[in-house]
């Protein structure tokens, strides 16, 4: 399989929902709306709470998992500053399934489900946009679990640092900065996977001299194109 075939996947897309928003339907949307602060670790939601609230990320990152019988923690998305969530209990007054944690200091706009839907019944761009934010996170599961069931664990996990260098990363003279600090917890539930496990395999990585580390303990992508070619052969 070549790169440029792989270029549209769901681990390299990022969704730019607030890019399709016009400034006046935005607020609209976000008119008289709470903002609340979270801690790093904070839970905004968790399984069985009411699913009356949409929240916008105004700052920071939002991890939203489930976790098994067993504890495991299984990481279905991770939400940046300028993406909504909470989408999808809204319709029908569904309550919550999964956790929703802040994963560093973050700030959130809470728009009611009832503010919400009277917004997108009466505005068909938005409902427009919402239906495709909805699309498009069905496809990313539809994806991750394709690649969880199909990939072996190295391949995986260089599929998660070339999405995540894609979402939040920075460029710096060829090597990427993933400007979010992951943890190898969070990286071990996004790939389906054991925090050990995916310890060793990250520590292949610098001895490959394909990622470091920099002194805040965030991820550099060394070589780019030594990760694709991992995936690719």
């Amino acid at each position: 399989m070549q790169w440029n075939l792989m270029e549209n996947e769901w681990y390299l897309e990022k969704i730019n929902i607030l890019g399709d928003f016009l400034k006046n339907e935005l607020s609209q949307l976000t008119q008289n709306a709470k903002e609340k602060e979270f801690k790093t670790g904070d839970l905004i939601f968790m399984p069985d709470d009411p699913g009356d609230t949409v929240f916008l990320i105004k700052r920071g990152r939002v991890k939203l998992y489930s976790l098994s019988y067993c504890g495991k923690e299984s990481v279905h998305f991770l939400f940046y500053a300028g993406e909504f969530f909470g989408l999808s209990e809204i319709f029908g007054n569904e309550r919550r399934v999964c956790f929703a944690e802040a994963e560093e200091p973050t700030i959130v706009t809470k728009i009611s489900s009832q503010k919400f839907e009277e917004i997108l019944y009466s505005n068909p761009k938005i409902s427009k946009i919402i239906i495709k934010i909805l699309g498009k996170r069905l496809m990313q599961l539809c994806k991750a679990f394709e690649t969880i069931t199909s990939q072996d664990l190295k391949t995986r996990i260089a599929l998660a640092l070339l999405r995540l260098g894609s979402v939040c990363g920075i460029d710096r003279h060829g090597e990427i900065l993933i400007e979010s600090k992951i943890t190898h917890k969070t990286l071990a539930g996004m790939v389906g996977s054991s925090r050990q496990s995916v310890t060793e395999i990250l520590n292949s990585f610098i001895k490959k001299n394909l990622i470091k580390y920099d002194e805040r303990k965030r991820i550099i992508i060394l070589d780019r194109h030594k990760l694709i070619d991992l995936i690719t052969s």
